[in-house]
């Protein structure tokens, strides 16, 4: 299921009740774009590792990494934009990030560049 927390609460809680056991029940949170970022002045330099390029500087204008990167020509995974969430998940090499729509990944070293944003230099597996 993919959609509104409330709703997916609501048909979890229905297929539950018609037998379908909660570890067969997928759900993935529907959440809207960011909203404009308020980071302005903070610049950071991104290196896509393995693409060939050098590195391209971020700033809030440039938006989110995934825009980052394909405004730089890098080639990132981008199938969340098809509805296959979590896709453009990529590596970690060095640096942080901030994930703009709240929890972040189990993993501590992947980023979902479709909604995170550098909060320092940042060296990504791709």
């Amino acid at each position: 299921m993919c959609g509104p927390v409330g709703m997916m609460e609501s048909f979890a809680q229905a297929l539950v009740a018609r037998g379908v056991p909660r570890f067969d029940i997928f759900r993935e949170v529907f959440r809207s774009p960011p909203g404009p970022l308020r980071e302005e002045g903070r610049s950071y330099q991104v290196t896509f590792r393995q693409s060939g390029m050098a590195s391209a500087r971020w700033s809030a204008a440039k938006g989110t990494l995934l825009q980052l990167g394909e405004a730089a020509g890098a080639r990132l995974p981008s199938g969340c934009r098809v509805e296959q969430c979590e896709s453009c998940a990529v590596k970690i090499v060095s640096g942080e990030v901030r994930h703009l729509h709240g929890p972040e990944p189990d993993e501590a070293d992947v980023c979902l560049t479709c909604q995170a944003v550098p909060v320092t230099d940042l060296v990504l597996d791709i």
